[in-house]
């Protein structure tokens, strides 16, 4: 069994706080405007979850509206003064990751420097629990699988066949607990290495219809009980 927490883009409620509604405004526009390419394409960003979702003027509401007036013109920056790459999401699970590793070859390859600015960090109240509990997928589960199932999804898939599946190495995890690769072990002692987002991918190809999906790379095993 998969289970874990997610991180997931999505809108912001307009019955969130004030002050949760302006800082969402300000993350958006910095996140629109870090976008902009206006001497090339013909759109900036994506009205769904590739970017923001925007779903058209018939469902604003006068809150966010209202957040967004109240924050006219102001954006983040980086250290250096430039518009900075504001990432957002819905969910966290607890802490956010440095970009480093959140950003990987498909094989787990950190590909990027680090931003002082994009480090990961705890997102949690002082009794340890998430900020973002109460969301309906900071916490989730897939359904039960067999060790048979499992070494026939992974096989399918050049990039994570090694013949028989007989172990899943999950220890390569950034500082938000977010695995960076998987690497796959076989009888015969051969071993491929993915990234997290491939093995996440692969998975939710495979499962059943109408399975829960696996929602992100901060996940773990559990044994059939």
């Amino acid at each position: 069994m998969l289970f874990g927490e997610a991180a997931s883009w999505s809108f912001v409620p307009s019955t969130w706080p004030t002050e949760a509604l302006r800082a969402q405004a300000i993350a958006a526009r910095s996140y629109a405007i870090y976008r902009l390419h206006p001497p090339t394409g013909s759109f900036d960003v994506y009205d769904d979850t590739r970017s923001q979702v925007y779903l058209g003027k018939s469902v604003e509401k006068a809150a966010t509206d209202a957040a967004i007036s109240a924050t006219a013109q102001v954006v983040l920056r980086t250290p250096s003064g430039k518009i900075a790459n504001a990432f957002f999401h819905s969910t966290g699970g607890g802490a956010t990751e440095n970009n480093e590793y959140a950003w990987v070859s498909s094989t787990g390859e950190i590909l990027s420097s680090a931003y002082s600015y994009l480090r990961g960090s705890l997102d949690r109240r002082p009794d340890g629990t998430p900020y973002d509990a109460a969301g309906p997928y900071a916490k989730w589960k897939t359904a039960t699988y067999t060790l048979a199932q499992i070494r026939n999804w992974f096989a399918d898939d050049a990039r994570t066949d090694v013949g028989t599946l007989v172990k899943l190495n999950l220890s390569d995890r950034g500082v938000s607990g977010r695995l960076i690769s998987v690497r796959l072990i076989g009888a015969d002692g051969t071993k491929k290495t993915v990234s997290g987002a491939v093995f996440m991918s692969i998975f939710n190809a495979h499962r059943p219809a109408g399975d829960p999906m696996l929602r992100s790379t901060l996940f773990d095993l559990a044994p059939i009980q």
